[in-house]
């Protein structure tokens, strides 16, 4: 504001009032075009007549949501990788939930991940894992890293390798958030679909043949039929069904066995 500082000494209350409104006034148009999608073009044009109409704000879009000007993408896989961070999105969603944030100190969190194809004319998409909060039934979606390519992940072992290691580190220490330290255990489910869930886990597609990594015998088909080896298999139990077959059958390859 005009004078503004050449007063600053005998009104420091005041000028300091008026930097807290124009914070604010940048805030909440910020906070208003991300969550109403605003193009960039139309949110600069507004921020123009805004200034036009006195209100000290920035000029363009891309200032008033601090866009950043570099990226640290990684080329892996066959595509581009670029991560969030486990941390960074845990403290963005506490931010956003408030007072919620405060119903405990625990975030276990439940992970997604699923091709997503961006065109009908292009074989380009995006492969997000997504995060949410299994403590906090309220939490939304949210990113940890996304991976775009012309098709899915060549390789899952650098697919997940940041993930990975992020998730390892962040369930050893925790996070701290507005001064409380909130445990992170390693995620307690991966909800995926069959193909995507072949994916992660290195086994055969789900309309694949013998494609289910709990089986422990491999049938072959004789006259049309599936025929197995072994007829007078020994019975076996939930438990041993869930674990012992899982254990002995379970695909070396497959990147979660790091977790």
């Amino acid at each position: 504001m005009p004078g503004c500082d050449s007063d600053c000494d005998l009104h420091g209350d005041e000028c300091s009032d008026l930097e807290d409104d124009n914070d604010d006034d940048s805030r909440g148009l910020a906070e208003w075009a991300a969550e109403f999608n605003i193009p960039q073009t139309a949110l600069t044009a507004l921020l123009k007549i805004l200034r036009r109409k006195g209100l000290d704000i920035p000029m363009d879009g891309r200032t008033l949501m601090s866009t950043d000007r570099s990226c640290n993408v990684a080329n892996m896989a066959g595509g581009s990788y670029y991560h969030f961070g486990i941390e960074n999105a845990l403290t963005a969603e506490l931010s956003s939930l408030g007072h919620l944030a405060n119903v405990t100190d625990t975030l276990t969190l439940r992970i997604n991940i699923d091709g997503l194809p961006l065109f009908r004319s292009s074989s380009v998409s995006l492969w997000p894992i997504l995060g949410m909060i299994k403590e906090i039934p309220e939490c939304s979606v949210f990113v940890i890293g996304v991976y775009s390519g012309a098709s899915k992940p060549a390789n899952v072992q650098e697919y997940l390798q940041e993930f990975i290691v992020d998730m390892k580190a962040v369930s050893q220490s925790g996070i701290v958030y507005n001064g409380v330290h909130f445990r992170v255990p390693l995620p307690d489910a991966f909800i995926c679909d069959a193909p995507a869930r072949a994916f992660l886990k290195c086994s055969k597609g789900h309309t694949g043949y013998y494609g289910c990594e709990r089986c422990t015998q491999k049938g072959q088909f004789i006259n049309g039929k599936v025929a197995y080896p072994e007829i007078s298999a020994e019975l076996r139990t939930d438990e041993q069904f869930g674990m012992q077959g899982y254990q002995e059958h379970q695909l070396s390859a497959s990147p979660l066995n790091d977790l």
